[in-house]
């Protein structure tokens, strides 16, 4: 029997699927509690608190103890450079695998808000 792992750890596939929730406007507000998403995504409290706190690293989502978790109205967006390097990828033969272009991805929109 042979066996395949996720490349990309467990903390940041849940994390990049709230953040495409809140892309997409499923996800406005308040996100839901960390007990709910655990459920929602069959993971540990544990992983869906690291992913938080990856998106809340990011600048998507703001927490504040003992009032919830929030959709930042000022997620800040890609700049086209950045979206054109993105799509670019695949024209290089980078590896495209889906865990690296998100790791990229998040990588460049992490520069772009930071201004580098």
């Amino acid at each position: 029997m042979t066996m395949t792992f996720a490349t990309v750890p467990l903390y940041l596939q849940v994390g990049n699927e709230v953040a495409r929730r809140i892309k997409d406007g499923t996800y406005t507000g308040t996100l839901p509690n960390e007990h709910d998403l655990s459920r929602e995504f069959q993971v540990s409290s544990g992983t869906v608190r690291k992913a938080l706190d990856s998106l809340e690293a990011r600048g998507i989502i703001d927490r504040r103890q003992g009032r919830g978790t929030f959709v930042r109205a000022d997620v800040p967006k890609l700049p086209d450079t950045a979206k054109a390097l993105i799509s670019a990828l695949g024209t290089f033969n980078v590896e495209t695998r889906d865990g690296v272009v998100r790791a990229i991805t998040a990588k460049v929109h992490d520069l772009a808000v930071a201004g580098k």
